[in-house]
């Protein structure tokens, strides 16, 4: 008896220390990543697949805690796997339902990082308390692995969207490229397609995209995704191409992140869209002007959104080549 206790011992004093280890680890993980802010794609899906990490520490610190023989003899040895891996199903689950109630949105995609982090916690628990053959020790540990690299596929494909906008900037939008659909969203009963350009738009033999403006209030297209210093430019320019027969309007919004929601504290024009081509050109000047209490800030941009506001039937209008463009200096260059 004496020699069990004085092998146990050392044992529970190891285990206390991994798990006050993994707990301050958790709350690491806990405090770094709350303190991402959201700013751009990347980082809203780092800090949406950091449930995975959370979660797989928190598994980890639940079965390790569960497995102490305080747990072990109320629990039974045979439920500590699978009260740690539901109650962290179970409390990922109702961190989502709840957040209405905090002024956020739900995600299923979060249940399934979480979903993620307990399943590898509990894999990686197994090949270290439960497996004694090597081989089955190292295929639960490379299983965890490969599920753990799962939740960083969406943050590093979105890492390469916002590299290769900025090496398009100062290029907006073009079409050409599919990741480039991650930089907008249609509004309020619009829809998008990319098409090639209409047989009516001449010199152009490129994608587009195509808005369709539906019954709705003031459906659009919104550009939110975008590069926010556009202090070295002082023009925008948009292509706009109409197969209607009647003029139609449009209205474009630009807004920096300092934004308070009021119509007076953003650039607000209506342009009058010609059948065929529009080249639409609108001075940064006029942008920074706009709000009535401030100057906007240019080098804060938050969203360029384009709506009508007299959708009253279905009409189709298509979109190309939305950039910033130094004017004065190809003003110059003309000159000379």
């Amino acid at each position: 008896m004496n020699q069990v206790q004085s092998t146990s011992q050392p044992s529970r004093f190891l285990d206390t220390i991994e798990i006050i280890a993994l707990s301050a680890l958790l709350a690491a993980l806990v405090f770094y990543f709350n303190g991402i802010t959201e700013n751009d794609l990347f980082n809203q899906s780092l800090k949406d697949s950091s449930h995975t990490a959370v979660f797989f520490v928190a598994t980890l610190v639940l079965a390790n805690t569960l497995s102490q023989p305080f747990f072990v003899l109320r629990l039974g040895r045979g439920l500590v796997i699978p009260v740690a891996f539901f109650g962290g199903i179970i409390t990922g689950v109702m961190i989502e339902l709840v957040q209405p109630s905090l002024g956020r949105e739900g995600s299923f995609l979060d249940v399934w990082y979480d979903l993620l982090g307990c399943t590898s916690a509990i894999l990686v628990f197994i090949a270290r308390r439960r497996l004694e053959r090597r081989n089955k020790k190292i295929l639960a540990i490379a299983c965890a692995c490969l599920l753990l690299s799962i939740s960083s596929i969406l943050p590093l494909y979105f890492h390469q969207v916002i590299t290769l906008r900025n090496q398009a900037f100062p290029v907006i939008f073009n079409a050409e490229e599919n990741w480039q659909n991650e930089l907008f969203r249609a509004n309020y009963g619009a829809y998008t397609n990319t098409v090639g350009a209409p047989s009516g738009w001449i010199n152009n033999q490129s994608k587009v995209i195509r808005l369709d403006l539906s019954h709705g209030q003031y459906p659009g297209i919104a550009f939110r995704q975008i590069v926010k210093d556009w202090g070295q430019y002082d023009a925008l320019r948009i292509d706009i191409f109409s197969k209607l027969k009647q003029k139609t309007n449009l209205v474009i919004r630009v807004s920096d992140t300092q934004h308070n929601q009021e119509h007076s504290d953003r650039f607000n024009r209506t342009l009058t869209i010609e059948p065929g081509i529009n080249n639409i050109e609108i001075l940064l000047a006029d942008i920074v002007s706009a709000p009535e209490q401030r100057d906007l800030s240019l080098d804060s941009i938050d969203s360029l959104i384009l709506f009508s506001t007299e959708a009253s039937a279905d009409l189709s209008l298509y979109i190309d080549n939305i950039r910033l463009d130094r004017r004065l200096e190809r003003g110059l260059e003309n000159t000379r």
